[in-house]
C-alpha cells in the first residue's frame, strides 16, 4: 500500500516535473487524488496505515503547492467522499446491517471536495 499511495505519488510527480514540466518554464495542472480520510480519523479498526497514506498525500501535495508556488504549474488535491461500493462492505467483514449503518446520510458519490488554495488566476 505505501508503495502506491506514497512512494508512488512522489515518482510520478518527479518524473512529470523533470521530464515535462519543468518548473521555470512549464504551465500545467498537477492533480492528487487522496481522500476526506486524509482528514479525519479512522472510523474502523485497521485502517491506520491506510489513513496515514492519504495524510502523506495531502502533506506532499501542500508541500509541493507551496513549492511551486513561484510558477504556473497548480498542484490540486481532490478528495472523494465516501462511495457506496465493495471496498466499504469490507471494512465491515461484510456485515449488511453496519455497512447501511455507515453508508446511511451519505448522497453516494457526490461527496467531492476540491483544495485549490494558492492557484493563481
Amino acid at each position: 500500500m505505501n508503495a502506491t499511495n506514497v512512494s508512488g505519488y512522489m515518482y510520478a510527480t518527479y518524473s512529470v516535473l523533470n521530464r515535462g514540466m519543468k518548473p521555470a518554464s512549464a504551465h500545467g495542472t498537477i492533480l492528487n487524488i487522496t481522500s476526506t480520510t486524509a482528514l479525519e480519523a479512522p472510523p474502523f479498526p485497521g485502517e491506520a496505515v491506510y489513513h496515514a497514506n492519504k495524510a502523506c498525500q495531502e502533506g506532499f501535495t501542500n508541500s509541493l503547492r507551496n513549492e511551486l508556488s513561484g510558477t504556473d504549474i497548480r498542484v490540486l488535491a481532490l478528495r472523494p467522499g465516501v462511495v457506496a461500493g465493495h471496498f466499504h462492505q469490507l471494512r465491515v467483514g461484510g456485515d449488511e446491517a453496519a455497512y447501511k449503518g455507515f453508508m446511511e446520510g451519505y448522497e453516494y458519490g457526490l461527496m467531492l471536495i476540491v483544495c485549490c488554495a494558492g492557484l493563481k488566476s
